[in-house]
């Protein structure tokens, strides 16, 4: 395995320097998981199994099975090693607002892209290079009706 991680530099850039430490401890649990846990048997359908939940719980951060992220407001083990170092926490709204606003609706980072046939992808990443290898044309990134 690899050991590494890499942010996005435009995530880096947050104007909210704690959010990326943020990612970055949750991407740490990922890797803590595979070492010393129980990693998910399938990766088709997601990361966040429920040892990765509770263990993201332990440190402050609540994850759904999506793998989006909100933080336990106030005396939390994440927002006290940020004070510790001299990073002030954010004051943040109770938990259920932000779970509520952490739904899956409208979370996916996937954006959907096609090529001429039309074949249909969904990624990630902002910009995406390929040839669809049925009809060799582009992929075209289709914006949301």
């Amino acid at each position: 395995m690899n050991y590494e991680i890499a942010i996005d530099e435009h995530h880096a850039e947050s104007d909210e320097f704690w959010k990326p430490l943020g990612t970055l401890l949750h991407e740490m649990l990922h890797l803590w998981q595979h070492i010393h846990g129980a990693p998910p048997r399938s990766f088709a359908f997601n990361y966040h199994n429920t040892q990765f939940r509770e263990k993201a719980a332990t440190l402050g951060l609540i994850v759904d099975r999506w793998g989006n992220t909100c933080y336990l407001p106030g005396n939390s083990p994440f927002f006290n090693l940020l004070n510790e170092y001299g990073v002030t926490p954010p004051s943040l709204p109770p938990i259920e607002k932000q779970l509520s606003r952490m739904g899956r609706s409208g979370s996916s980072k996937l954006k959907l892209w096609e090529c001429g046939c039309p074949v249909k992808v969904r990624v990630a990443v902002p910009h995406f290079r390929a040839r669809c290898l049925v009809c060799n044309s582009l992929f075209v990134k289709k914006d949301p009706p």
